[in-house]
């Protein structure tokens, strides 16, 4: 298993990004609730969707990613307590690969 950034995730609309300068576009960021290695501040996912209309929706989809993953976990455990088998635990697996990079 693959670590991912820690923390809670959770998507912010931005105004300002690196370079300090405001933009008018929508900029949305995914950012953890862990602090970043050398600044007190939370730590940032990434940036993406500058003005387009499924920024804000795209951001909140990332930003729930973790608790997705580990919701397809849960279920898995869940489907081998209880001997079940079938598609919807294949798409459970399916996802932890590629939420892992191995599919």
């Amino acid at each position: 298993m693959k670590k991912h950034t820690g923390g809670q995730w959770y998507a912010e609309r931005i105004h300002t990004m690196i370079d300090k300068q405001p933009h008018e576009k929508d900029i949305w960021a995914v950012k953890s609730t862990q602090k970043a290695r050398y600044a007190d501040a939370p730590q940032s996912i990434c940036y993406f969707n500058w003005g387009t209309p499924a920024g804000q929706a795209n951001a909140h989809l990332i930003a729930a990613a973790p608790d997705l993953l580990q919701v397809a976990r849960d279920y898995i455990l869940l489907c081998k307590l209880h001997g079940m088998e079938g598609a919807v635990l294949d798409s459970a697996l399916s996802a932890i690969a590629k939420a892992e990079g191995e599919a």
